[in-house]
């Protein structure tokens, strides 16, 4: 039968010979005991493979033991394990682009570095874009930055910080058409139709819209003149 190592006691191990001294027996089982409970504790010096499993408490020491850059206790113990977690491979890469947008992405849920080459910058600067935190007070504002300066090399500077926000709205589109005929009748010998067709379209987005009468184009045939014309007018302010 197949046992595991926390349930395994001496007797399944010794040899039968020696079994049957009665004083060594009974020693065995006073051993069982003691090497079970110490057998058990062994699984405790485990911590990088047991963060998830690891008590509040525990995830907080071994911050302060391996210098875990920007540890809040504040933050939620899901993100303190992850900080934890990677602690040992960011202080192998830190000072680069990766490890300052890990640690970001870690702490904000999102964010993306842009160094000064990819948007016309100036030398060693950069900015961070695309972090989509639910609510932005000053208090984030300064976590952001100490962040950032906790992983980043001494000679990089920040530029900007760009944040998402996502809202959901309606869009009215309408169209509204417009006939008009006019007929003139005169006493002639042969009595002949002549008359305008006018159509303009209006389409609104709750701005400034507007309808423009444009040149005719004539039908030589029917001699009517047809006018087509839409104009859309948008203006939108904006203040930060």
């Amino acid at each position: 039968m197949i046992k595991n190592v926390e349930s395994l006691s001496l007797l399944d191990i010794l040899p039968a010979n020696i079994l049957e001294d009665e004083r060594v027996s009974a020693a065995a089982q006073a051993l069982d005991k003691e090497i079970q409970e110490v057998t058990k504790a062994t699984i405790e010096v485990l911590h990088i493979s047991r963060i998830d499993e690891l008590p509040e408490a525990v995830v907080d020491l071994l911050a302060w033991q391996w210098h875990v850059d920007f540890y809040d206790q504040n933050l939620s113990l899901e993100k303190r394990r992850a900080l934890v977690k990677n602690s040992i491979r960011w202080h192998m890469k830190k000072g680069t682009k990766a490890a300052v947008e890990e640690m970001v992405q870690t702490v904000f849920e999102s964010g993306r570095v842009t160094e000064w080459f990819e948007y016309g910058g100036e030398p060693y600067h950069f900015k961070i874009d695309l972090l989509s935190a639910p609510r932005i007070v000053q208090e984030d504002l300064e976590k952001v930055v100490r962040v950032i300066n906790s992983v980043k090399n001494t000679r990089s500077w920040l530029d900007s910080l760009g944040f998402i926000r996502e809202s959901e709205g309606k869009q009215y589109y309408g169209i509204a058409p417009h006939l008009h005929k006019r007929y003139g009748v005169a006493q002639v010998l042969h009595a002949e139709t002549s008359g305008n067709v006018f159509i303009g379209g209006v389409t609104t987005n709750h701005k400034a819209n507007k309808v423009k009468q444009v040149s005719p184009v004539y039908d030589a045939t029917n001699q009517l003149a047809i006018y087509i014309g839409i104009v859309s007018a948008t203006h939108k302010r904006y203040k930060v």
